[in-house]
């Protein structure tokens, strides 16, 4: 077992399971409070609630000092996030822009692969889903540089696209979405959305998809 605080905030039970040492062997921390922790470690300021679990284990390509495992988050609120609403605001939904403003848009389930590496982190398959929203997302963000790119799905009013959803390539996309990169410095990333996606649903969407970028 292990006990923790993230930069002397956030508290994150947690335990190292299996043999010390065997390739086995992983990382599994929780915390109850995933917008704290989150905060806490800089990747997003604006989220409040929900609880987190996280594993960790050695890298599959077997690249020193990586680990590679997955995120799940339930039940976290965002609220007033810049990069979010600058992606609303060119997607021009103005009902989620209030809502973030006000209470915060809900995501009831966040999923997202992780590598951890020395270069930088890379997303894989990331989807948060919530009623009124659905956001898929995979790329890299290398905090060393001060850059990222990330690229994905926006789903609005999820709770009834996503009945379409089984028409989709990937999960956490509804019938109808805006594909969207985020690109260049992590601070004010450019903004970049395809309208003419949302005229292509489910699985013909992935005409506009380009392949995930990679660290180098």
């Amino acid at each position: 077992r292990v006990e923790g605080r993230l930069h002397g905030r956030a508290p994150i039970p947690g335990s190292l399971v299996g043999a010390v040492g065997a390739a086995s062997t992983r990382l599994e921390v929780q915390s109850e409070d995933a917008g704290a922790a989150l905060a806490a470690l800089g990747v997003l300021r604006n989220g409040r609630g929900g609880a987190l679990s996280l594993w960790l284990g050695p890298d599959p390509a077997g690249v020193r000092g990586a680990w590679d495992g997955e995120m799940r988050i339930s039940n976290i609120s965002v609220v007033d996030a810049p990069v979010l609403a600058g992606m609303l605001s060119a997607l021009s939904i103005v009902g989620l822009l209030d809502q973030m403003a006000t209470g915060g848009i809900t995501f009831t389930d966040t999923i997202v692969g992780l590598n951890i590496a020395p270069a930088g982190l890379t997303l894989r398959e990331g989807r948060s889903i919530g009623p009124s929203m659905g956001i898929t997302y995979e790329g890299t963000v290398a905090p060393a540089q001060g850059v990222m790119d990330i690229q994905g799905v926006v789903s609005p009013l999820y709770l009834l696209n996503g009945i379409g959803g089984i028409f989709s390539a990937r999960r956490g996309e509804g019938l109808f979405g805006f594909n969207y990169r985020l690109s260049g410095a992590m601070r004010q990333p450019q903004t970049t959305v395809n309208p003419l996606s949302i005229l292509t649903p489910g699985f013909f969407r992935e005409i506009f998809r380009s392949e995930p970028p990679e660290l180098e």
